[in-house]
């Protein structure tokens, strides 16, 4: 069963499975989502350790892949030294959003951002469909 609607037909509901990339698991569950019809589109978490494996079969879905934009869970994609002002003394982005958005630089979140939309297009070979947050 697949999800994409039927030619000349407009989609009536995008479902979107947020957070590809988070675990293996959460992963794997989005892809099953999709080959049962119920997910049609999904964010993909650019700065996870995400297995090859994964990658490839969403690459390989009709699923729409947008990039999930990330200043809170990880580490970033740019190097910290570029956006000190989104990580903590360990390098990884500051958890709490209200302190995060408190400190965070505009130009250091943009300079993160684009790089993680970089980052998207070298895994996935494309353009995202979408972004969220």
């Amino acid at each position: 069963m697949t999800a994409a609607p039927a030619a000349g037909q407009a989609k009536i509901l995008i479902v979107n499975a947020d957070d590809f990339g988070l675990t293996a698991g959460v992963s794997r569950g989005i892809l099953e989502a999709h080959r049962h019809g119920i997910v049609t589109s999904t964010t993909l978490l650019v700065n996870r350790e995400i297995p090859p494996a994964l990658i490839e079969e969403l690459a390989a879905s009709d699923l729409g892949v947008g990039v999930h934009l990330n200043l809170t869970l990880g580490s970033p994609v740019a190097s910290a030294k570029r956006v000190p002002s989104l990580v903590d003394a360990e390098g990884r982005f500051i958890r709490d959003a209200r302190e995060a958005a408190a400190r965070a630089s505009v130009d250091e979140a943009r300079i993160e951002l684009g790089t993680q939309i970089d980052a998207f297009r070298t895994i996935m070979g494309r353009f995202p469909t979408h972004l969220d947050s």
